[in-house]
């Protein structure tokens, strides 16, 4: 009855534990995912006042002198400037056949040396006022290149800054100006080490967005001076291309808009314009976006949080946004760790409870132990004082035969007497020993183990008992009356049980103190296990006792911190080894 008592109540405990387990478990996997939706949350808000506060510098700096590009009320770009179209006129218009004949006919002449005067005066002709700007251009080109071919160079610099003059901004509209003016940079840099600074300024205004390869070839023939100028107007051309197609709402006079990794704020001008400032986003956390294209790829599974991002980028958001994997990876390893712990908790719980039940079925087994020891000790006492009892009786009534039956009588009732002390002060020991209130000293064993060699000496015959200890004192920290009792009955036994011959060595190695009592008796029994349980004897001994003196002793070792064990002898008998730690001489 009492172990199925015992088995519901381990089962309830442990059905106890797996339910607060599983209610635990469920709860942390909530808590879980708020946490994340938290973090997330103050993430979205961070990064928000980020860009919001960005967005305000840019709306002043827009509305100040700090802008990056200007828009006027027709839509065209002031600043960066949006591109010219280049005109692209015929070498020659059919409608200039004056000009086009002065032109074949100097370059027929000037093929022979003695008629490059007649080629000279085609060139003026066909450079006329009345022909075409186109006619003039080429004419005084190459009259200057023939005069220079002459070595003619003041006449070919003359020539050469009437054509300068007829290059105004009006005529570098044409592709024809411009190739003009290409080639008289080359011609003076190849010359002087000089050029027209403002040759690839003039061109790139006719670089459209797509990169026009007349633009583009012309500016080859410039080099390398012409890479830090194009590079700039392509950052302009850029900028025109992501803010074409930006139109503020109409009821917003100054804000700003996110632009793929860009942030656009705008302000009207005096014009009726707009003024432009941005600026690259500030760098996101991972998974934190701001425009459209990229929040929907993000949020379209796992968890999200949004923000709005402020009045002054109107139906704007910033998304924080945790992928379904990654959502999935991180629970994964916080539940992980959750139910980790929750196992070692029912682990803990179950081992307690184990703990607990052992604990009592040992209590009980104490007491079961200790109803049987009295039991015991009361049959072992009431033996030897019924006999007392029968020859005292005896010897108040007078009724031995004679003096010597007297004295047998009352040697008798002394040995009955010591049995008894002898088992009282061992059932003393042992009560001791469990209660835990032993006390330790410091204990010399050469001198203990001399003075029993001096007490159970009269009990052997001479030499049956022979005593070996060291010349040095051998401390150990044990009860004195305990272990004085301990050794006692080892000797005791083997007077008794080792066919009366005995011999007591005192040992010291590896700081250990060693006491070994041997004897030629019979030797150990088979079952060994039992050997120094209480109330265990030999079973073929006849001699009298309670069968406590080996369980006494062992539990005196252990107490002491040592041990007690029996080997076979070589040679036969037995040999009782107590081993202690020793302690180092003060």
């Amino acid at each position: 009855m009492r172990a199925h008592s015992g088995a519901l109540v381990f089962g309830l405990a442990a059905l106890l534990l797996v339910g607060l387990a599983v209610g635990l478990f469920v709860r942390e996997r909530q808590a879980f995912e708020l946490g994340e939706r938290s973090a997330l949350s103050a993430q979205a808000r961070s990064y928000a006042g980020t860009v919001t506060s960005l967005a305000g510098e840019l709306v002043v700096q827009a509305a100040g002198d700090g802008a990056a590009a200007v828009r006027g009320r027709d839509g065209r770009f002031v600043h960066p400037a949006e591109p010219e179209p280049l005109l692209h006129l015929t070498l020659a218009p059919l409608t200039d056949t004056e000009g086009r004949f002065f032109l074949d006919q100097a370059a027929s002449l000037e093929r022979d040396p003695a008629t490059q005067a007649e080629a000279r005066e085609s060139y003026r002709a066909a450079g006329s006022s009345r022909n075409t700007l186109v006619c003039q251009l080429i004419a005084l080109h190459r009259h200057a290149a023939l005069e220079r071919r002459a070595g003619d160079e003041v006449q070919a610099r003359r020539l050469t800054e009437d054509l300068v003059g007829l290059l105004t901004p009006e005529t570098c509209t044409t592709s024809e100006a411009l190739l003009a003016r290409v080639l008289l940079h080359r011609a003076d840099a190849e010359r002087e080490g000089s050029g027209d600074p403002d040759l690839a300024h003039d061109l790139v205004k006719h670089l459209g967005l797509d990169a026009d390869p007349a633009v583009l070839g012309l500016l080859s023939q410039l080099g390398p001076a012409a890479q830090p100028v194009l590079a700039a107007r392509r950052t302009q051309l850029a900028r025109i291309t992501r803010l074409r197609d930006l139109v503020p709402p109409a009821d917003v006079t100054r804000g700003a808009v996110v632009l793929g990794a860009h942030l656009v704020a705008w302000a009207p001008d005096e014009d009726g314009g707009l003024r432009f400032a941005e600026a690259p986003l500030p760098s996101a956390p991972a998974g934190t976006f701001t425009d459209r294209a990229d929040r929907a790829s993000a949020t379209h599974d796992g968890l999200v949080e949004m923000v709005t991002l402020g009045s002054l980028l109107p139906g704007q958001v910033c998304v924080a946004s945790l992928p379904r994997t990654e959502l999935a990876q991180r629970r994964t390893r916080h539940l992980g760790l959750i139910g980790g712990g929750l196992i070692l908790l029912l682990v803990l719980g179950l081992a307690a409870v184990m703990t607990t039940w052992r604990a009592v079925r040992r209590e009980r087994a104490v007491a079961e132990e200790r109803a049987a020891f009295v039991q015991r000790v009361g049959h072992d006492l009431r033996t030897p004082l019924a006999v007392m009892r029968l020859y005292a009786e005896t010897l108040v009534e007078g009724r031995a035969r004679n003096e010597e039956e007297a004295r047998s009588f009352a040697q008798t009732i002394v040995d009955e007497a010591g049995a008894l002390s002898d088992l009282a002060q061992s059932a003393l020991d042992l009560e001791r020993l469990d209660a835990g209130s032993v006390g330790t000293t410091r204990v010399e064993l050469g001198a203990l183990v001399r003075g029993l060699f001096e007490t159970h000496r009269p009990l052997f015959a001479e030499g049956q008992l022979t005593i070996t200890t060291l010349g040095v004192p051998v401390l150990v920290r044990a009860d004195d009356a305990a272990l004085r009792g301990a050794i006692g009955n080892l000797i005791a036994n083997g007077r008794v049980h080792g066919g009366g011959l005995v011999e007591v060595r005192l040992e010291s190695k590896a700081g250990l103190a060693r006491v070994r009592v041997l004897d030629r008796g019979p030797g150990l029994p088979v079952e060994r296990a039992v050997l120094f349980e209480r109330f265990t004897r030999g079973p073929d001994t006849t001699a009298r006792g309670a069968g406590l003196g080996l369980a006494l002793a062992s539990e005196v070792a252990r107490a002491a911190g040592g041990r007690l064990e029996g080997l076979d002898r070589e040679g036969g008998g037995c040999e009782m080894r107590l081993e202690l730690p020793r302690e180092m001489n003060a």
